[in-house]
């Protein structure tokens, strides 16, 4: 699997661990994923039109009480003009 050179956004991966001791619930990340980027001016976005995102996805799957790191393929095509898009 390769990915993509995004030179407008930045992804990758963080770990943390969170609690106050005692019997305070406690809040871990291991491997999260995050992506950032700037948000495009509202007059930026087209309001006719599609576009369509064929590539890969990878995130944190929460199952009952475990979780775990998943990647696969992903597709989104969005209609700007109906304001509808299907994955």
């Amino acid at each position: 699997m390769s990915f993509c050179q995004c030179r407008y956004l930045q992804w990758g991966f963080f770990g943390y661990s969170y609690g106050q001791g005692g019997n305070v619930r406690r809040e871990d990340a291991n491997l999260g994923v995050f992506v950032a980027g700037p948000l495009p001016m509202p007059s930026d976005i087209p309001t006719t039109g599609t576009a369509t995102f064929t590539g890969h996805a990878i995130g944190t799957v929460s199952v009952n009480s475990g979780t775990y790191v998943a990647a696969g393929g992903f597709s989104n095509a969005w209609n700007f003009g109906a304001r509808t898009g299907t994955m």
